[in-house]
């Protein structure tokens, strides 16, 4: 043989060559597994001397002691004390603000529903949904001068 010439490869038939692994190589021989013959036995003689020596161990002694212990005197006393309270105004205010919340959370929810409808092509949905969003609407408007007015007042104390 030359040093042109390469040397033979062996030739696989496509069911003879080797399994690859999940990257596409040909794995590694492993070497056989060694089996353990000695570890079940070792195991259960430990386990055997240990529960031995558990029940050879003595139990402790049981001593009472008695011991006085002086008792403290407590004492109680009333302490008034002045704790900040939410003005009228600012409540009044406040429960503006939450209503106008609860109506726009109500008027999205309503809008998400209108849009699926639009999607559909759902016109009943679409002319229901119109209707409630100009009744909300509506109820915020109303609560926009209240909430002003409340707001005012509470910020003026």
């Amino acid at each position: 043989m030359s040093n042109f010439q390469a040397p033979p490869q062996p030739q696989y038939q496509p069911h003879q060559w080797p399994p690859l692994d999940h990257s596409g190589h040909m794995p590694l021989p492993q070497p056989p597994k060694k089996k353990r013959k000695w570890v079940l036995p070792v195991l259960f003689a430990v386990t055997l001397l240990m529960g031995i020596g558990a029940g050879s161990v003595k139990p402790a002694e049981i001593r009472e002691v008695t011991k006085e212990v002086p008792v403290e005197k407590i004492v109680t006393k009333e302490v008034t004390k002045n704790v900040p309270v939410t003005p009228a105004e600012c409540r009044e205010a406040l429960n503006y603000a939450e209503d106008a919340l609860s109506s726009a959370g109500e008027v999205i929810g309503l809008l998400g529903d209108t849009l699926s409808a639009a999607m559909r092509r759902d016109t009943a949905t679409i002319q229901s949904n119109n209707a409630k969003l100009d009744e909300q609407s509506a109820k915020m408007k109303g609560m926009t001068p209240n909430y002003k007015a409340a707001k005012a007042l509470c910020l003026s104390k």
